[in-house]
């Protein structure tokens, strides 16, 4: 597993050593194989009157589930809406906990 760039600086050790050990459980993955798989077509049938507020979180540095996937399920999840983290990857609840649990907040504030 590569460590996302911003995790890999000195500025974030704690961060950088989380990827580092959970790579040693993911010796098969293949991000870049996985990033394809995700953006492929799906068919996502919800109700029209579905109107469960959804909120998507990602981070600009998210490798998993980037931000072009996310702005596709949020187009197929009506009533949904998408906030995008900067200077974090996947992990951004860890990366910048501030700043997610400040979009949680806000999100849940304003139901």
């Amino acid at each position: 597993m590569k460590v996302p760039a911003i995790l890999a600086s000195e500025t974030n050790i704690a961060a950088a050593n989380l990827y580092n050990q959970l790579g040693f459980f993911n010796t098969e993955l293949d991000l870049l194989v996985l990033r394809e798989q995700l953006l492929e077509p799906r068919v996502l049938e919800l109700p029209e009157d579905f109107i469960i507020p959804t909120l998507f979180i990602t981070a600009n540095q998210d490798q998993v589930f980037p931000v072009e996937l996310i702005k596709c399920a949020v187009a197929m999840v009506p009533s949904a809406t998408a906030k995008v983290l900067v200077d974090a990857g996947h992990s951004s609840y860890f990366e910048v906990p501030d700043l997610f649990n400040q979009t949680v907040f806000e999100f849940l504030n304003g139901l």
